[in-house]
């Protein structure tokens, strides 16, 4: 009759819980820096003039930190930037107003967000 080698077993688990373990930190570490890497596109692309660039990589920063204020703010003022310039595109009026409704949502104290969203709708008749 064969027996459990209990030293292989064990030695197994224990490999095992490690690697999980350690894959699920490097994970967040990864997602940490790849975060930090789209919020310096964003800004790079903003000081460079390259208002849909910013737009892009401000969203996608955004999905990994939505608990970002500031990243919030900057998003706002793009979009409405973009909007103001471009008046009768509707695909950017609902993406600025989309953006800025999400902004409040997640954070409803951002006094500024919020009157610019009241000043967006009023002025564009959703109100």
């Amino acid at each position: 009759m064969r027996r459990l080698n209990v030293k292989l077993a064990l030695w197994l688990v224990i490999v095992t819980l490690v690697s999980v373990v350690g894959v699920h930190f490097l994970h967040g570490y990864q997602i940490d820096r790849n975060a930090e890497f789209l919020r310096l596109q964003a800004e790079t692309a903003k000081k460079d003039g390259d208002v849909k660039k910013a737009i892009k990589q401000y969203n996608q920063y955004l999905k990994y930190r939505n608990d970002d204020e500031e990243g919030y703010k900057e998003l706002a003022a793009l979009v409405m930037e973009v909007a103001e310039k471009d008046k009768t595109n509707r695909q950017s009026q609902q993406q600025a107003y989309s953006t800025l409704e999400a902004a409040i949502r997640r954070h409803p104290h951002l006094e500024d967000v919020r009157r610019r969203l009241i000043d967006y709708t009023i002025a564009s008749g959703r109100a």
